[in-house]
């Protein structure tokens, strides 16, 4: 039986991948309609992109992030994910038998 440790990163895996998908075509389709990366906040305000990283104190943010490290990093994310995924069917594979 394949562990529910294991199902869970399957499920984790994918559903990365799905978010990852669907913020790069967001992101393009505020390319094709404002020629820039200008995605509406909370109260309708076009704002650039923004990297956000917690920490156990507080967060630290960087504003006016370059568009093309964007895609460049969602698009890594998700191919990382997709390594892990064919390791992790690996595994599940291993477990069922």
């Amino acid at each position: 039986m394949i562990s529910q440790e294991t199902s869970r990163k399957i499920y984790n895996a994918h559903q990365q991948i799905k978010d990852g998908e669907k913020l790069i075509a967001t992101l393009k389709e505020s390319v094709d309609k404002y020629g820039d990366l200008l995605i509406a906040d909370a109260f309708g305000r076009r704002k650039g992109l923004e990297l956000h990283v917690p920490n156990s104190e507080s967060s630290w943010s960087v504003y006016g992030v370059p568009p093309e490290l964007c895609f460049k990093i969602i698009d890594a994310h998700i191919e990382g994910q997709r390594k892990l995924l064919a390791e992790l069917n690996a595994i599940a594979a291993v477990e069922a038998a």
